[in-house]
């Protein structure tokens, strides 16, 4: 029987530390009791240099952790993207499985059907792309994107740009209701990768520690852990950017996933 702690890995997304050294972030991340990590694309591992990549790679198994995404910056439809095939050719030299992206750069409340005609073919080759890499793409759930609102990610994903390999992450809607949030979390559920955890309330200027929002976050976990083993809930955005609250968020995450691991999974 799988339980809730085999399916959400405690991990941390790189991103959270920019100007931290790989080494150092692997070492916090270890040391905080975390087994899994999102390298970003755009400081720790470049898009490109394969060698860089391997090498992270070596140090994360060094250091206990899963690299369970690259979180590239990769943007459907935008004349700016590196060819999508350089971004996977470095996932799979990292050693990551899924590769999280950007749904297009117009919000999916918003944007014309020629737009997202557009971004849903540019996903379609991507995903067509990665597959033949044995790779997954996942977008990133954020605003001014496709992935805006969870009926606009359903679209995209359950008819645009319908594909075995295309997926998503997710995280709390801002500023919305727990009911808000988990309808948004079970609507995209199907496709679900990994979830990014904070907790900015009520607005996102205020960006307050996990513990404040455990109970909400108890409930999230819980819903995200009915889906496939190997999931990572991933720490993003630490209080005041701290190093030093590493260990007090890791610690909270922890319990809250120990707290799930009676809960049978079907």
């Amino acid at each position: 029987m799988t339980t809730t702690t085999d399916a959400l890995l405690p991990g941390l997304c790189s991103v959270s530390f920019r100007a931290l050294a790989v080494a150092d972030i692997a070492r916090l991340a270890a040391e905080a009791g975390l087994v899994a990590i999102e390298w970003g694309g755009d400081i720790h591992v470049p898009v490109g240099d394969l060698a860089h990549a391997r090498a992270v790679a070596r140090i994360s198994n060094e250091h206990g952790l899963r690299s369970v995404s690259y979180g590239s910056y990769w943007r459907a439809g935008s004349d700016l993207a590196p060819p999508i095939s350089e971004v996977l050719a470095t996932a799979q030299a990292l050693g990551a499985p899924v590769v999280r992206i950007w749904a297009g750069e117009v919000d999916g409340r918003f944007a014309p059907m020629a737009t997202r005609r557009s971004v849903a073919d540019a996903l379609l080759r991507a995903a067509d792309t990665a597959a033949k890499y044995g790779l997954r793409l996942s977008l990133e759930s954020h605003d001014g994107t496709l992935t805006s609102t969870a009926a606009s990610t359903v679209l995209l994903l359950g008819s645009e740009a319908a594909h075995p390999v295309l997926g998503c992450h997710w995280q709390a809607p801002h500023a919305e209701t727990d009911e808000v949030c988990l309808a948004s979390l079970n609507a995209v559920a199907p496709w679900l990768e990994h979830l990014h955890v904070f907790h900015w309330w009520p607005s996102t200027a205020e960006r307050r520690p996990l513990a404040a929002g455990a109970s909400r976050w108890s409930r999230f976990l819980a819903t995200a852990a009915r889906r496939h083993a190997g999931q990572a809930a991933l720490l993003e955005f630490i209080p005041g950017d701290e190093v030093a609250n590493v260990p007090r968020e890791a610690a909270c995450l922890r319990r809250l996933l120990a707290g799930l691991e009676e809960v049978p999974l079907p």
